[in-house]
């Protein structure tokens, strides 16, 4: 593996969710929500990430593949027992959500296993950058789907079996794509790039100025709006026209890939003006397909 050159020493090459991620990222979210234009929006997805970090009824990790990813972003890793996370994420959400979700929380407990099934592989695929254009009609569902989900293979994220090598523009843990790159901070890790998966929380090593989606090393040019929020840019690339959000610690260590790509859709609807598609997924944004 290369080794950044702003940093001498090897790099880790993953680095497992934390525990408290969702915790963190409520918290996140409920700070971005104030006097933020979408700050109701903002402020259900903290109580989202809030339910997330209170489930119990996560299932235990399926036997890991003997190549990576070790638990891949497909339907064959989904262990039964999956939907009573679901389940228990309405059960948790229900009394404060809004009236859609409320909605699709009381459509997902009637579903059949092979709706909830179908609605799964949907939102997996996204999280491999992979998915269809999304139906608004089923929009709120698979957002839950995709809490769940999310949920469920973060917890096996953390119990990693084996020492992981990094990958190119994909997690080495669940294949899911990064959803932002995160400029690291601290004696260790401080200047170093990790790719931020949007499914398992996972982030790995990637060499900084390399495109995330095509690996070239030609130019790589930084983006931000005026008046935009602190530390956070795009990156975009002149060989595929594509970009990545990229969060600079350094500027504001509070930053989360999640939460701070979503409080910064007026830097993807500037882009996407300028002909850049987007690369990397946010599964709580189902129409942002890599």
């Amino acid at each position: 593996m290369s080794v950044d050159l702003l940093n001498a020493a090897e790099p880790d090459a993953t680095l497992a969710p934390d525990a408290a991620v969702f915790a963190t990222r409520a918290a996140r979210f409920t700070q971005l929500a104030n006097g933020h234009a979408l700050g109701p929006w903002l402020a259900f997805l903290g109580q989202l990430s809030l339910a997330q970090s209170q489930l119990r009824a996560l299932p235990p990790a399926p036997p890991a593949a003997a190549t990576q990813p070790l638990w891949p972003a497909t339907a064959a890793s989904l262990p039964a027992e999956w939907p009573r996370v679901l389940h228990e994420l309405g059960a948790l959400l229900s009394q404060d959500a809004p009236p859609p979700v409320r909605a699709a929380i009381e459509a997902l407990a009637s579903a059949s296993p092979a709706q909830l099934h179908a609605l799964a592989e949907q939102v997996l695929a996204d999280a491999r950058g992979q998915g269809a254009a999304p139906s608004d009609s089923d929009a709120a569902e698979r957002l839950l789907v995709a809490a769940a989900l999310q949920a469920c293979w973060t917890h096996w994220a953390r119990q990693t079996p084996v020492k992981l090598a990094a990958s190119a523009s994909h997690c080495p843990c669940c294949g899911g794509a990064p959803v932002a790159s995160v400029i690291q901070i601290g004696a260790r890790l401080g200047k170093l790039r990790y790719l931020s998966c949007t499914l398992c929380n996972t982030r790995w090593y990637a060499v900084r100025a390399r495109c995330t989606a095509c690996d070239s090393d030609g130019k790589i040019h930084y983006h931000q709006l005026e008046d935009g929020p602190t530390g956070v840019r795009a990156e975009t690339c002149d060989a595929c026209q594509s970009y990545l959000k990229i969060l600079f610690l350094e500027q504001d260590p509070a930053l989360d890939p999640v939460a701070d790509d979503l409080a910064s859709l007026a830097l993807d609807v500037a882009l996407g003006e300028a002909d850049h598609p987007r690369n990397g997924p946010n599964l709580f944004l189902l129409n942002s397909k890599a």
